[in-house]
């Protein structure tokens, strides 16, 4: 058929949608934020006005909490990036975010080493479209690499809206010459960083 894809924002990262046998066009979404919707046509099956005013809401809020960032208050509870030796990672690649120095920094789990490794500053989506090396993005996000020797080299990483998080993340390894362990690290963090563009139905 050649329908109009629309893109339903969801509080949060969406893990499963399903279409209902039962009907020929409503389908079910599961959220991280612990919430299963179903939508439809069908006005007779509609929720109430205040359960669509309160979904809503927590779009909206969730909208502006990755735009601004961590709170002060989130990333006091976050482990200390000084502690970090004592938290191991259950796989390779796995992200987790410490507090280093009153600031929100992600890590990645390497298993060969079984160390992390810091990869960035956690901060608000760049909400506002950027140009980097001449070309336009919707998201123009940083990436801090450790190198040998305890410096950090500051990189920038351009990714549309609709684009495969991980051919991105994969030409700009190959563009910068990293590791190929970053692969899942980068990539989950443009999905992180850019997940308000929501999934495709």
């Amino acid at each position: 058929t050649n329908r109009d894809a629309q893109v339903i924002a969801h509080p949060g990262c969406v893990w499963k949608v399903a279409a209902l046998q039962s009907a020929s066009s409503d389908f079910i979404s599961a959220c991280n934020d612990g919430h299963m919707r179903i939508f439809t046509r069908h006005a007779s099956k509609s929720a109430p006005p205040s359960v669509l005013a309160s979904f809503d809401q927590s779009v909206s809020e969730s909208k502006t909490a990755r735009s601004n960032g961590p709170s002060a208050e989130e990333i006091a509870k976050l482990p200390q990036w000084e502690m970090n030796a004592l938290t191991q990672g259950r796989s390779e690649g796995q992200v987790q975010v410490f507090n280093k120095s009153g600031k929100a920094i992600a890590a990645q789990w390497s298993a060969a080493s079984r160390t992390w490794i810091e990869v960035g500053e956690v901060t608000g989506t760049n909400a506002n479209a950027g140009t980097l090396n001449g070309e336009q993005y919707d998201h123009v996000l940083p990436i801090e690499i450790d190198v040998p020797g305890g410096g950090i080299q500051k990189l920038q990483i351009g990714y549309n809206n609709g684009e495969n998080p991980f051919v991105t993340a994969q030409k700009f390894i190959d563009d910068n010459m990293l590791d190929q362990g970053y692969l899942a690290q980068i990539a989950d963090y443009i999905r992180q960083r850019a997940g308000d563009s929501g999934p495709t139905l």
